[in-house]
C-alpha cells in the first residue's frame, strides 16, 4: 500500500508525469480447507497466500531490488523509482518493478532504516 500511495502522488506530482501508472493492490488470504468427514481422517490445512487481480497481457520485469534495470524498455519505471526517492526525502525507494503497460505490481520498497522485509536491503539497495 505504501507503493500503491506513492504511485497516487507520483501521478499528481507537478509537472505531471508523461504517463500515469497504477499499482495494483493485494491482499492476504488465509485459506483453512476443512477436515474430512468422519471415517475418511481428520486432515485439516490452513495456508496463507497472497493475491492481486490478473492483469492480462505481457508482463516486463523493469527492475529488480538488486540493483537491474532494464534499459531496453520504458523510462516511466525508473522515471517512478527516482520520484519515490525524492518524495520520501531519500528515507525509501520503490524498486523491483514489473507489470503490464502502465499497471505496475510487486513492488520492493527499500527504506533507509532497512529491516522492513527480507527484500528490504536499506542503502545498500538503495544504492544498487
Amino acid at each position: 500500500m505504501d507503493a500503491k500511495r506513492l504511485c497516487e502522488a507520483y501521478n499528481r506530482s507537478v509537472p505531471p508525469p508523461p504517463k500515469q501508472i497504477d499499482m495494483l493492490s493485494a491482499a492476504v488470504l488465509q485459506i483453512q480447507r476443512p477436515a474430512l468427514p468422519p471415517g475418511l481422517g481428520s486432515i485439516s490445512e490452513t495456508g496463507t497466500c497472497l493475491v492481486e487481480p490478473l492483469v492480462p497481457g505481457e508482463y516486463v520485469k523493469h527492475s529488480s531490488n538488486l540493483g537491474y534495470v532494464d534499459e531496453s524498455k520504458r523510462l516511466t519505471p525508473r522515471c517512478f523509482s527516482h520520484f519515490t526517492f525524492e518524495a520520501t526525502g531519500g528515507e525509501a525507494m520503490v524498486v523491483d518493478i514489473q507489470g503490464v503497460g502502465d499497471v505496475l505490481t510487486d513492488p520492493q520498497i527499500h527504506t533507509r532504516a532497512g529491516g522492513s522485509g527480507s527484500g528490504d536491503l536499506g542503502t545498500r539497495g538503495m544504492a544498487l
